[in-house]
């Protein structure tokens, strides 16, 4: 892990000052709880005093700096006017409105509202909930630099490629994003940061009509504001998923090493990761559950918005057709990876029977018969 690589990931988060200040701030008031804690002991830790007012204030810190994130993504949302209609035939372009309430919900307001919760019923709680976000966002930032460090080559951008970015992007009268093209064996296609990325594989892959709509799939994306949704949605899981990922194989192991020196810490640490581990575990999967069902969602609106702004819905299910075959010959390493950004590609990881709660993307087999029932209504005109 390179300097250059913890620039890097710092930079990709995208944090204004005020909330750099607010986190910088919150984590070195949790910090110093912990070591008032320690220095006064576990016993008037718990009662209150110094160390909780320290840990309350670090957490409301935190809480302040991802609430002005989620807000200042959401109010940066890209401004644009999606067709509702092919030559007069209504299509659902949004995801069913009390769906979208009730996964945010689940995947936000859960994690949060139990945090709060656990707060005002148990005051010595401070300790555990700052630990685990403490120790969640420690291992989320580590992933982060390393998904840097695996960055892929980027390659000069194709001319036919903007031109018909340009084109969907005039009929949704919004201001065309950048357009990148990297060098890789897999085709795909994905948003990320207000930048739709296409590989070079998919530009040679896909005739014209077909790159278009998945183009104008990747454009509905930026139009609904999804990376910013997604981003925001998926925030508690990751936390609450890498602390569970980080502390479940070392707990043993620190529980055996400290033993030897520190008996009263080692059973501290113990009784911590026993007491934080299950709660964050089952809390954790819940949101992440309600993440891809909400990806899944939004993947079948994209479709639908692309078909409205090509006007051919047919277009879509070939490229789709075309990818999920390419997927079968691919070498499994270049499929890991793409599936690093598979919650925002034009296709992601699939499943059947209950391995479909983690998918995050629809069967294609589904998303192809839908394009095709989208089609046969166009094609038999409003009033069939």
């Amino acid at each position: 892990m390179h300097r250059y690589h913890v620039r890097r990931a710092l930079r990709a988060g995208k944090l204004s000052s005020f909330e750099e200040v607010s986190l910088l701030a919150g984590v070195v008031l949790i910090v110093a709880a912990f070591v008032t804690a320690l220095i006064i002991g576990a016993r008037a830790a718990h009662a209150g005093g110094l160390p909780r007012l320290l840990g309350l204030i670090g957490l409301a810190g935190v809480a302040i700096c991802a609430t002005s994130r989620g807000a200042r993504l959401y109010r940066a949302g890209v401004t644009a006017t999606l067709p509702t209609s092919v030559a007069k035939v209504r299509v659902r372009v949004r995801p069913t409105c009390g769906f979208g309430v009730a996964t945010i919900a689940l995947a936000l307001v859960l994690p949060f509202a139990a945090g709060v919760a656990v707060l005002a019923l148990w005051p010595p709680a401070w300790l555990p909930v700052a630990a685990v976000l403490l120790l969640g966002c420690v291992a989320g930032f580590v992933t982060s630099v390393r998904a840097v460090q695996g960055e892929w080559p980027y390659a000069p951008s194709l001319a036919v490629a903007s031109e018909l970015l340009q084109r969907m992007c005039m009929r949704a009268d919004m201001r065309a994003p950048e357009l990148i093209v990297v060098r890789s064996a897999v085709a795909s296609a994905w948003t990320v940061g207000g930048r739709i990325h296409v590989t070079s594989r998919l530009v040679t892959l896909l005739d014209d009509a077909e790159l278009e709509a998945v183009l104008a799939h990747e454009v509905a994306h930026l139009a609904h504001g999804d990376a910013a949704v997604m981003e925001v949605s998926s925030a508690p899981s990751r936390v609450l998923l890498a602390f569970v990922g980080l502390v479940t194989p070392r707990l043993t192991r620190w529980a055996t090493n400290l033993a030897a020196y520190f008996t009263g810490l080692s059973i501290v640490i113990v009784l911590l990761g026993l007491l934080c581990v299950p709660p964050a575990f089952v809390i954790g999967w819940i949101s992440r559950l309600s993440v891809l069902g909400m990806s899944r969602a939004r993947e079948f609106s994209a479709d639908a918005a692309a078909a409205t702004l090509t006007g051919r819905p047919s277009a879509l299910a070939s490229a789709l057709l075309k990818l999920e075959h390419q997927r079968e010959w691919t070498p499994r390493l270049d499929l890991r990876q793409a599936d690093a950004f598979a919650v925002l590609c034009v296709v992601g990881t699939e499943g059947r029977g209950l391995r479909r709660l983690l998918a995050t993307h629809p069967p294609t087999a589904e998303r192809v018969k839908r394009l095709e029932q989208t089609e046969a209504r166009i094609q038999a005109g409003p009033f069939a």
